[in-house]
Protein backbone atom coordinates (compact mmCIF):
# COMPACT_ATOMS: atom_id res chain seq x y z
CA UNK A 1 0.00 0.00 0.00
CA UNK A 2 1.32 3.57 -0.93
CA UNK A 3 2.07 6.14 1.34
CA UNK A 4 2.57 9.67 0.34
CA UNK A 5 1.83 12.98 1.18
CA UNK A 6 3.18 16.71 0.72
CA UNK A 7 3.07 19.74 2.65
CA UNK A 8 4.22 23.31 2.39
CA UNK A 9 6.22 24.42 5.31
CA UNK A 10 6.43 28.42 5.84
CA UNK A 11 9.89 28.20 6.90
CA UNK A 12 13.62 28.13 5.08
CA UNK A 13 14.51 24.74 3.42
CA UNK A 14 17.67 24.81 5.78
CA UNK A 15 15.85 25.19 9.29
CA UNK A 16 13.45 23.09 8.06
CA UNK A 17 15.45 19.99 7.02
CA UNK A 18 17.60 20.53 10.01
CA UNK A 19 14.23 20.41 12.25
CA UNK A 20 13.17 17.25 11.08
CA UNK A 21 16.41 15.56 11.29
CA UNK A 22 17.75 17.11 14.50
CA UNK A 23 14.88 17.80 16.26
CA UNK A 24 12.28 15.19 15.80
CA UNK A 25 12.05 14.18 20.34
CA UNK A 26 10.41 18.15 19.87
CA UNK A 27 8.38 17.89 17.47
CA UNK A 28 6.07 14.90 19.00
CA UNK A 29 4.43 17.34 21.46
CA UNK A 30 2.77 18.79 18.25
CA UNK A 31 1.60 15.68 16.71
CA UNK A 32 -1.70 14.41 18.77
CA UNK A 33 -1.30 10.61 18.59
CA UNK A 34 2.29 10.71 19.21
CA UNK A 35 3.19 10.26 22.88
CA UNK A 36 6.77 10.48 22.17
CA UNK A 37 10.28 10.21 20.01
CA UNK A 38 12.94 8.57 21.37
CA UNK A 39 16.15 8.94 19.57
CA UNK A 40 17.90 5.43 20.02
CA UNK A 41 21.26 5.63 17.83
CA UNK A 42 22.67 8.85 15.80
CA UNK A 43 25.93 8.39 13.66
CA UNK A 44 27.35 10.95 11.73
CA UNK A 45 28.28 9.43 8.37
CA UNK A 46 30.36 10.66 4.92
CA UNK A 47 27.22 12.22 3.42
CA UNK A 48 24.81 12.93 6.54
CA UNK A 49 23.73 11.21 9.41
CA UNK A 50 21.98 7.70 10.25
CA UNK A 51 18.94 8.22 13.07
CA UNK A 52 17.64 5.36 14.49
CA UNK A 53 14.10 6.79 16.36
CA UNK A 54 11.36 5.14 18.12
CA UNK A 55 7.92 6.47 17.69
CA UNK A 56 5.50 5.84 20.96
CA UNK A 57 1.97 6.14 19.58
CA UNK A 58 -1.87 5.91 20.72
CA UNK A 59 -4.84 5.12 19.04
CA UNK A 60 -7.59 2.84 18.44
CA UNK A 61 -7.20 -0.65 17.85
CA UNK A 62 -9.69 -2.45 15.28
CA UNK A 63 -11.96 -5.07 16.63
CA UNK A 64 -10.23 -7.35 14.17
CA UNK A 65 -6.61 -6.38 15.15
CA UNK A 66 -7.54 -6.43 19.07
CA UNK A 67 -6.61 -10.34 19.24
CA UNK A 68 -3.39 -9.50 17.70
CA UNK A 69 -1.87 -6.03 18.36
CA UNK A 70 -1.93 -5.38 21.99
CA UNK A 71 -1.63 -1.17 23.01
CA UNK A 72 2.08 -1.68 23.61
CA UNK A 73 2.91 -2.96 20.59
CA UNK A 74 1.89 1.12 19.33
CA UNK A 75 5.26 1.57 18.56
CA UNK A 76 8.20 1.17 15.69
CA UNK A 77 11.49 2.28 14.93
CA UNK A 78 12.37 4.68 12.55
CA UNK A 79 15.70 3.77 10.75
CA UNK A 80 16.89 7.27 8.51
CA UNK A 81 19.85 7.58 5.84
CA UNK A 82 19.60 11.92 6.18
CA UNK A 83 21.72 12.20 2.66
CA UNK A 84 22.72 15.85 3.35
CA UNK A 85 24.14 17.43 0.28
CA UNK A 86 20.84 16.10 -2.00
CA UNK A 87 18.22 16.97 1.00
CA UNK A 88 16.13 14.08 1.06
CA UNK A 89 16.02 11.26 3.88
CA UNK A 90 15.67 7.47 3.09
CA UNK A 91 14.00 5.94 5.98
CA UNK A 92 12.39 2.60 6.79
CA UNK A 93 9.91 1.41 9.55
CA UNK A 94 9.93 -1.33 11.66
CA UNK A 95 6.86 -2.93 13.69
CA UNK A 96 7.20 -3.88 16.94
CA UNK A 97 5.00 -6.72 16.02
CA UNK A 98 5.45 -9.30 12.66
CA UNK A 99 8.68 -7.56 12.54
CA UNK A 100 9.06 -10.02 9.58
CA UNK A 101 5.80 -10.01 7.96
CA UNK A 102 5.98 -6.01 7.71
CA UNK A 103 7.85 -4.10 5.38
CA UNK A 104 7.83 -0.25 5.12
CA UNK A 105 10.18 1.93 3.52
CA UNK A 106 10.22 5.10 1.39
CA UNK A 107 11.91 8.78 1.13
CA UNK A 108 11.14 12.36 2.58
CA UNK A 109 12.03 14.70 0.38
CA UNK A 110 12.71 18.42 1.12
CA UNK A 111 12.53 21.53 -1.88
CA UNK A 112 12.38 25.39 -1.53
CA UNK A 113 8.98 26.41 -2.74
CA UNK A 114 9.78 30.26 -2.62
CA UNK A 115 11.73 32.84 -0.53
CA UNK A 116 11.08 30.93 3.16
CA UNK A 117 8.83 28.15 2.00
CA UNK A 118 10.11 24.62 1.93
CA UNK A 119 7.85 21.39 0.31
CA UNK A 120 8.22 18.28 2.25
CA UNK A 121 7.47 15.22 0.03
CA UNK A 122 6.71 11.64 1.45
CA UNK A 123 6.25 8.68 -0.65
CA UNK A 124 6.87 5.43 0.85
CA UNK A 125 5.29 1.58 0.56
CA UNK A 126 3.82 -0.85 3.18
CA UNK A 127 3.85 -4.34 2.74
CA UNK A 128 2.40 -6.47 5.30
CA UNK A 129 1.72 -10.97 5.04
CA UNK A 130 0.51 -12.63 7.45
CA UNK A 131 1.95 -15.77 6.11
CA UNK A 132 3.39 -17.87 8.83
CA UNK A 133 1.93 -16.23 11.49
CA UNK A 134 0.88 -18.87 13.87
CA UNK A 135 -3.28 -18.87 15.33
CA UNK A 136 -4.78 -16.87 12.16
CA UNK A 137 -6.66 -19.90 10.14
CA UNK A 138 -5.80 -19.23 6.33
CA UNK A 139 -9.41 -18.04 5.56
CA UNK A 140 -8.73 -15.35 8.39
CA UNK A 141 -5.95 -14.27 7.08
CA UNK A 142 -6.79 -12.80 3.66
CA UNK A 143 -9.70 -10.77 5.68
CA UNK A 144 -6.90 -9.81 8.60
CA UNK A 145 -4.04 -8.26 6.42
CA UNK A 146 -5.83 -6.01 4.83
CA UNK A 147 -7.30 -4.63 7.87
CA UNK A 148 -3.79 -4.93 9.95
CA UNK A 149 -2.23 -2.73 6.57
CA UNK A 150 -4.86 -0.10 6.73
CA UNK A 151 -4.96 0.22 10.52
CA UNK A 152 -0.88 0.39 10.12
CA UNK A 153 -1.18 3.19 7.49
CA UNK A 154 -4.19 5.10 9.78
CA UNK A 155 -1.35 5.46 12.54
CA UNK A 156 1.37 6.52 10.40
CA UNK A 157 -0.22 8.41 7.38
CA UNK A 158 -2.22 11.35 9.56
CA UNK A 159 1.31 11.41 11.43
CA UNK A 160 3.59 12.37 8.25
CA UNK A 161 0.53 14.82 7.24
CA UNK A 162 0.70 16.38 11.11
CA UNK A 163 4.36 16.18 11.59
CA UNK A 164 4.71 19.09 8.72
CA UNK A 165 2.21 21.03 10.62
CA UNK A 166 3.98 20.34 14.10
CA UNK A 167 7.42 21.62 12.56
CA UNK A 168 5.67 24.67 11.30
CA UNK A 169 3.88 25.39 14.88
CA UNK A 170 7.35 24.56 16.21
CA UNK A 171 9.45 27.05 13.85
CA UNK A 172 7.05 29.60 14.81
CA UNK A 173 7.60 28.95 18.41
CA UNK A 174 11.37 28.75 18.43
Amino acid sequence: MKIESSDIIHHPIDRVYDTYRDEMPQIADYVDNISRIEIAAREDVDDGVKIHNIWHAVGEIPGIAKAIIKPDMLMWDDYAHWINGERHCNWSLSTRFFTDNVTCTGRTSFFEEGEGKTRVQLSGELNISLKGVSGIPRILRSRAEPQIEKFIVSLITPNMRKIPLGVGRYLDNN
